[in-house]
């Protein structure tokens, strides 16, 4: 599942972070059961659900819809669709999305990956991470660093993978060619497409697959 890797030539490593820094499906799992205990405690809420699975499905089926602001664009995605107010749909998605499953993150992050990023850094093998969400404080939760963090809702990015805006723009933070970079992340559809528009080599592997297989057969392969 791993390629043989020529770290000769990688100058940076820049990882995805929803479903590869952590188990997304584990974290899922858990918010749904917190979602649902909140909604039976609170009746009237049961439309916050019925929001945030709109949000997600709209935000998903528009990845390729260019916006003058993409940080505003997929709260009114939504809210047209609903005849809701935006606010409250971002109030809703930050709330569900961002702020709550920050303190599960930990819980979700496969063995082996914090050694992962050390093994990078005593290579010398600057860090970068991209998302299509805010990143910042995820990786904070998940107690990992990187040299340079991006997110496909900034300004000056603005746009979602596949587009490869955001990898390039590491690339030139970080000051490295896409060539001697590679990127790591678990969607074929979004992660592997937008590596090769940018350049980059690629791997794909999610963190839900790689607590199955063990860091033995994952992430002490990458960088031995």
């Amino acid at each position: 599942m791993i390629p043989n890797l020529d770290w000769s030539r990688f100058k940076a490593v820049l990882f995805d972070v929803d479903g590869t820094l952590y188990d997304q499906r584990q974290l899922r799992k858990i918010m749904a059961l917190e979602l649902a205990s909140h909604c039976l405690v609170f009746p009237s809420r049961w439309r916050e659900a019925k929001i945030l699975a709109a949000f997600r499905k709209l935000r998903e089926e528009h990845f390729e819809r260019e916006e003058s602001s993409l940080l505003q664009a997929q709260y009114r995605w939504a809210a047209d669709a609903l005849k809701v107010d935006p606010a409250e749909v971002r109030r809703i998605a930050d709330e569900w999305l961002l702020r709550r499953p920050l303190r599960h993150m930990l819980q979700c992050r496969p063995p082996g990956l914090a050694e992962l990023f050390q093994r990078l850094r005593n290579k010398n093998i600057k860090i970068g991470v991209f998302s299509d969400y805010p990143a910042t404080e995820k990786l904070a939760a998940l107690e990992l660093r990187a040299d340079a963090v991006a997110c496909a809702l900034d300004p000056h990015i603005n746009r979602l993978k596949p587009n490869p805006a955001g990898l390039k723009y590491l690339c030139e933070k970080l000051e490295v060619n896409p060539c001697d970079t590679l990127h790591i992340g678990d969607r074929e559809d979004r992660d592997a497409i937008c590596a090769d528009r940018c350049g980059c080599a690629s791997i794909i592997l999610s963190a839900h697959k790689a607590k199955q297989l063990g860091r033995a057969q994952t992430y002490d392969l990458i960088a031995p």
